[in-house]
């Protein structure tokens, strides 16, 4: 694996998702958790959860308008982490971007937390060999 500063491993794919569409236009806070999540089973472990938390408060006090273009990039994404193989971070980055692009649906809110919860916990334990 090379150290490369423009594509860093830590943001490749993941079982076939990319990273760049899902972000390019979203609301700065909710990308940023995104990328928290999607990044924290190679380089910032349970810390990277914390901050995932952090910006989706952050997200949550603004509750931006999102874009078109945003709007269908989570919908593409979504449609196809749902025929991914489920694992525990690809579940935490759906219910995300679900709430985050559904503020309305507070209903969500706690599902989402306790996933974060629960994936947080695993990197603490060492379960995907990421920092803790």
């Amino acid at each position: 694996m090379t150290n490369d500063p423009i594509n860093p491993a830590h943001y490749s794919k993941i079982q076939g998702l990319a990273l760049e569409p899902l972000i390019m236009e979203a609301p700065y806070f909710l990308g940023a958790a995104i990328k928290y999540v999607w990044r924290c089973k190679k380089k910032g472990g349970a810390e990277d959860i914390r901050k995932a938390r952090r910006c989706l408060e952050l997200h949550l006090e603004g509750a931006p308008v999102p874009s078109p273009g945003a709007l269908e990039a989570a919908e593409k994404f979504l449609d196809k982490a749902r025929r991914a193989p489920r694992s525990l971070q690809i579940t935490a980055l759906i219910k995300l971007l679900f709430f985050g692009y559904h503020l309305d649906r507070v209903d969500k809110l706690p599902a989402l937390l306790e996933t974060l919860d629960t994936l947080e916990k695993a990197l603490e334990r060492g379960a995907y060999g990421g920092k803790a």
